[in-house]
């Protein structure tokens, strides 16, 4: 993965879990750490470019892609959506 899909994929993933917590549950507590897990591998693959991914499992996978056609169907915006930009 190069640098840009690695910050794409975090970008990605903060949205869903944002928008888990604040529009709708369709994340359980498993599903939310198997997902920071993710994003804490894709954290160290831009400093060590060696670091082993580890994906979440289909099924996870599968939530996050109904999450994105629910964010695009409703144009849903986060509360706080300047933050990873570092606004």
């Amino acid at each position: 993965m190069t640098i840009e899909q690695i910050q794409n994929r975090l970008a990605f993933l903060h949205l869903c879990l944002q928008f888990s917590s604040q529009e709708r549950e369709k994340l359980t507590v498993y599903d939310r750490m198997l997902i920071n897990q993710e994003r804490g591998k894709l954290l160290n693959a831009i400093d060590f470019s060696q670091t082993i991914l580890r994906p979440v499992p289909n099924a996870v996978e599968a939530k996050l892609t109904e999450i994105k056609i629910l964010i695009k169907k409703h144009n849903w915006q986060p509360f706080n959506s300047n933050e990873l930009n570092g606004k």
